[in-house]
């Protein structure tokens, strides 16, 4: 049975086994922010097997920062990772979050874009939140409002 869930301890060793098991390789930075216990995040599991996972911070005003998102490329056929976004910014939601900013490789952008978030400037980057440095990243993309994501039929949904 396929689990969306976040992990009970984000920590460097947790991440590090989750890692090991997709045989992907996370950011030293992030294994440092996990340790500060600022980084979250959200598993997609098979029974005790792991098929994906997101990274995310929570910042001040409301903002999420998703930091990183993947799927096993053999499951990605599956929409885990459409089930796995869901999953994270319903709970983003729940826990008082109203935007969210999301950075990564082309391939993570392509997905983020698909499931309805936008690109901007870097100067809008920066008035949403002072945590991000829109110079760290190359390609960013933004979601005005998660409840506006939700009220929205599905891709598939007829009218």
């Amino acid at each position: 049975m396929i689990q969306f869930s976040p992990l009970k301890t984000t920590n460097r060793e947790s991440l590090s086994e989750i890692a090991r098991e997709l045989d992907v390789e996370m950011g030293f930075d992030d294994l440092q922010i996990a340790d500060a216990m600022k980084l979250q995040c959200f598993s997609v599991l098979d029974g005790e097997t792991h098929l994906g996972y997101c990274l995310f911070l929570i910042m001040e005003n409301s903002v999420a920062h998703l930091k990183q998102i993947y799927i096993k490329p053999t499951e990605r056929k599956f929409k885990l990772g459409d089930g796995l976004f869901r999953a994270v910014l319903n709970s983003l939601e729940i826990h008082g979050v109203n935007q969210v900013v999301a950075t990564g490789k082309s391939e993570e952008m392509a997905f983020y874009r698909h499931e309805g978030m936008i690109s901007v400037e870097p100067e809008v980057l920066e008035k949403i939140s002072a945590d991000i440095n829109a110079a760290d990243f190359s390609q960013f993309v933004f979601l005005e409002s998660i409840k506006a994501f939700f009220s929205k039929p599905c891709k598939g949904h007829k009218k």
